[in-house]
C-alpha cells in the first residue's frame, strides 16, 4: 500500500467509532504501540490473544555484548555532561538497567516497572561494573541472589537495589578468594607430578628443563620476570657458557631457591649439585688468568714459586724491563667477548703489578749506589730486593 492509501485508511478507521489501546512493555511499562479497536453497535470485539500477548521493549532483547556496549555509551554521555541528561536520555538510561539485570537473569518483577532516575544514576556504574566481570571474566559460573519487585514488597520503585549490589559484590569478593585457591592447588599439583616425573627417572637421565620449569613455577610472582629469565639461562646453559657468568650469579640463584622453593625434596640435591658443577667450570675458566702459590698437588708455604709460576711471572717480567710507561688498561667494547676482555684486563693487572714491583727495585738500588750509609742487614735486603716478588701480587 502507498502512503496515501495508508492514510486514507486512517482516516476512514478514526472517523468510525473506536477506541484505542496502548500496547506497553511488559517489564518496564513504557508505551511500545497503539491499537485501534473499532466500536460496532456500540461495542468493541474482544481480541483475547492480544490481550494475553506479551511485548517487551528492544532493550530486553539485545545479546549481552550489545546490551553492555550501550551501556557504556550511555553512561560515558552521561558523565560528560555531568548527569543532566533529558527526560529521554534519563529514560534511556533506566531501561538499559532493567535491561541489563533481566540479561542477568537475577530478577524477577509481578508488576510492569522502571528504577526512578535517582536509583539508575546511583546503581549503574556499578551493575555495569559487576556485569562486565560476571560475562566476560567469571565465565558465568555462578549465579547472583534473585531481586524481587513485587507490590506486596514495596519496592516498585526499586528502593532496595543498592541492598541487592552490596550482595552481588560479596559474592563476587568469596568467588576471587576461591579462584585463587583453586590456583594455588593447580599449581601445587604441577609441582607434585613435576616431582614425581623427576623421581622415576632416579636421576639417571634428569630433563633439565623439567627441573627448570618446577622452580620457574616457584619463583613466578616473587622473583622479577627478568631476572628470572636471567636464572633460566645460568641453570640451563651455565655449564656451556662459563665465561658469561660469576659465581656471584650462582650465589644470587642458590639464595632465590632456598627463600622461595621447597627445598624439602630430592630434586634440590639435583639442583644443587648442577649449580655446583657449574660453580666450578666458572672458578676454572678464570683461574686460568691468574696463578696461586697453592696449585692442586703443587702447594707451597706460599714462600716459595713454583716452576710454573716462575715461568709464568718470567714472561710479564721481561716485558716491564723493555716498557718505559704501562699501558692503558683494555677497554671492553674494544673487544668481542667478555671472555676476551677479561683476560686482557688479568693480564693488564699482573703486568701492572710486576712493573711496579721492578721500578720500586730499581729505585732501591740508585739508592744503594749513591748512598754512604752502610748497607742493610741481608735478611732486610731480601725482603726488599729479593727475586720473590710474587707475594705482592
Amino acid at each position: 500500500m502507498t502512503t496515501n492509501q495508508i492514510g486514507l485508511l486512517q482516516s476512514s478507521i478514526l472517523s468510525a467509532p473506536h477506541s484505542i489501546e496502548t500496547i506497553r512493555c511488559h517489564y518496564s511499562g513504557v508505551p511500545l504501540a497503539h491499537l485501534v479497536v473499532l466500536i460496532h453497535e456500540g461495542r468493541s470485539g474482544y481480541i483475547g490473544e492480544h490481550r494475553d500477548a506479551i511485548y517487551v521493549h528492544p532493550f530486553y532483547q539485545l545479546s549481552q555484548s550489545i546490551l553492555m556496549h550501550k551501556m557504556q555509551e550511555s553512561l560515558r554521555e552521561a558523565q560528560e555532561l555531568e548527569w543532566n541528561l533529558t527526560e529521554t536520555q534519563q529514560n534511556r538510561l533506566r531501561l538499559l538497567t532493567s535491561a541489563l539485570m533481566h540479561n542477568l537473569d537475577c530478577i524477577r518483577q509481578d508488576s510492569p516497572c522502571l528504577p526512578p532516575y535517582a536509583v539508575a544514576l546511583a546503581s549503574a556504574p556499578r551493575l555495569f561494573k559487576l556485569a562486565k566481570w560476571f560475562f566476560f571474566i567469571s565465565s558465568q559460573r555462578l549465579e547472583f541472589p534473585i531481586f524481587s519487585i513485587s507490590k506486596r514488597n514495596g519496592n516498585l520503585d526499586w528502593n532496595n537495589f543498592k541492598y541487592w549490589l552490596d550482595a552481588a559484590f560479596e559474592i563476587r569478593a568469596d568467588w576471587a578468594v576461591k579462584s585463587r585457591k583453586y590456583e594455588q592447588a593447580d599449581k601445587l599439583r604441577i609441582q607434585t607430578e613435576n616431582v614425581q616425573a623427576i623421581r622415576s627417572e632416579h636421576y639417571k637421565r634428569v630433563d633439565v628443563k623439567k627441573v627448570w620449569n618446577w622452580i620457574e613455577l616457584q619463583l613466578a610472582g616473587n622473583v622479577p620476570s627478568g631476572r628470572i629469565a636471567t636464572f633460566k639461562t645460568l641453570f640451563l646453559s651455565g655449564d656451556l657458557e662459563a665465561h658469561e657468568w660469576l659465581t656471584d650469579d650462582i650465589d644470587d640463584l642458590q639464595v632465590a631457591l632456598v627463600e622461595y622453593c621447597d627445598c624439602g625434596n630430592e630434586i634440590m640435591h639435583y639442583i644443587n649439585k648442577r649449580l655446583n658443577g657449574i660453580r666450578n667450570l666458572i672458578r676454572a675458566f678464570y683461574s686460568g688468568f691468574t696463578l696461586l702459590n697453592a696449585v692442586g698437588n703443587e702447594a707451597t708455604d706460599g714462600s716459595e714459586q713454583t716452576e710454573k709460576e716462575v715461568e709464568f711471572l718470567g714472561d710479564f717480567d721481561r716485558q716491564a724491563a723493555m716498557m718505559e710507561s704501562l699501558p692503558q688498561p683494555p677497554i671492553r667494547s674494544e673487544f668481542a667477548t667478555t671472555a676476551l676482555f677479561l683476560k686482557a684486563n688479568a693480564q693488564h693487572s699482573i703486568l701492572k703489578k710486576r712493573w711496579e714491583l721492578l721500578q720500586k727495585r730499581d729505585t732501591m738500588k740508585k739508592v744503594e749506589a749513591a748512598s754512604s750509609v752502610a748497607s742493610p742487614a741481608p735478611s732486610e735486603t731480601q725482603a726488599i730486593l729479593g727475586t720473590d716478588i710474587s707475594s705482592d701480587l
